[in-house]
């Protein structure tokens, strides 16, 4: 009987799949066979959702999701009369019992907006049409499709291009502060920040060489054993960072690397 190594790394990947992230690691490679702060190619569309007034959708490797923007007239929260109102909901099509739960939906939507709004990339004050009367309401439905590691990286991808492609028409009030007309042909984009936010995602992994740093995990690589994830955001020359189950002893090096794909990126927007 003989074995091919594909059948061998398959065994090995179902019985102990942290040996073999070790083994790989040892040559400086992954379990995928990139290096170790290689990202998966990225690609990005938008205008797929004709039923929405912006949409987009991203695929980063094996992982893809989608977003839809719905533009609703509405009355501002009373206790923020000048601003308007962004409303994000993430939705997963998966059967696992985990991933469609909806505190784990709650989670990504809260950190998508916290990203969007910390950054100053979007104003809620420019969704204002009359303060304390009138003002915008985004409905931003992000859909993953597949998630196969760095899912957040691609859902705030997904919003920023669909906040980008956005165009608002020009409502007009009469009087008494009634919608007197929406004129669709006098529509602007939103007055977003030059500077976007984009998230890279790291794996701090360990291995017999001490705790190795690889970009854009996986879900594997995210699920494996003494495993821990940092996101880094990057804003223009700025850069933040969060920590799970991992202590992050070189910032300087994660940011440099995270500023490396935030300028990949910010070309593929810029021919999108």
């Amino acid at each position: 009987m003989t074995f091919d190594s594909d059948s061998v790394s398959e065994a090995y990947r179902r019985i102990d799949p942290e040996l073999l992230n070790e083994k790989h690691l040892e040559h400086n490679l992954r379990l995928d066979g990139r290096n170790l702060l290689e990202s998966r190619p990225i690609l990005i569309s938008g205008g797929d959702i004709k039923s929405c007034d912006s949409s987009s959708s991203v695929r980063i490797g094996s992982t893809k999701v989608m977003c839809g923007i719905n533009a609703r007239l509405c009355k501002p929260v009373l206790q923020f009369p000048g601003q308007g109102i962004l409303h994000i909901r993430t939705l997963t099509n998966f059967s696992h019992p985990f991933q469609r739960s909806q505190k784990r939906n709650s989670v990504l939507s809260d950190l998508v907006t916290e990203t969007l709004l910390s950054s100053s990339f979007l104003s809620l004050a420019d969704l204002s049409i009359k303060r304390g009367i009138m003002c915008w309401c985004l409905m931003l439905d992000l859909t993953v499709i597949e998630d196969c590691g760095s899912l957040v990286d691609a859902l705030v991808l997904a919003a920023v291009i669909a906040l980008k492609n956005l165009k608002l028409p020009c409502v007009n009030l009469d009087d008494e502060f009634e919608i007197e007309s929406v004129d669709i042909t006098q529509s602007e984009k939103l007055p977003l920040a030059q500077s976007v936010p984009l998230m890279t995602s790291f794996a701090s992994l360990p291995s017999k060489k001490g705790r190795v740093i690889v970009m854009d995990p996986t879900t594997e690589e995210e699920a494996l054993p003494n495993s821990g994830v940092i996101r880094v955001t990057v804003v223009g020359d700025k850069c933040t960072f969060s920590q799970h189950g991992t202590l992050l002893l070189n910032s300087h090096f994660v940011f440099e690397e995270a500023k490396k794909r935030a300028q990949f990126i910010i070309k593929l927007l810029a021919n999108n």
